[in-house]
């Protein structure tokens, strides 16, 4: 292991090289690339990027996570349908649940 390797920016290329030619073989598909964290809590809040949350909470069968987001994030957590949120309980492998702000959050 290497820290002075970006795992993230090797994976990306420079000026995203490696990456958009990747994209270009499945037909321009859309990828993003996250940092894995062994921690669940960190992990999961990467898998949620690029929406900012303010916490995870995981729960105590330690088989899913509350996800708490800020009023001007929540829809970019969720994503158009909720895909955010699909997508990133298929990668982690925890089922994720985006806890709607309240009132004045």
């Amino acid at each position: 292991k290497d820290i002075n390797v970006d795992p993230v920016g090797a994976c990306i290329g420079q000026r995203g090289v490696r990456i958009n030619n990747v994209s270009k073989e499945i037909n321009y598909e859309r990828i993003d690339i996250i940092r894995y964290n062994a921690n669940p809590e960190m992990y999961i809040e990467n898998a949620m990027s690029p929406a900012k949350v303010e916490r995870v909470e995981m729960l105590s069968d330690g088989k899913g996570a509350n996800v708490y987001a800020k009023k001007e994030e929540y829809s970019t957590a969720m994503g158009a349908n909720g895909v955010n949120v699909s997508l990133a309980t298929k990668l982690t492998g925890f089922f994720i649940h985006l806890v709607e702000p309240k009132e004045g959050d």
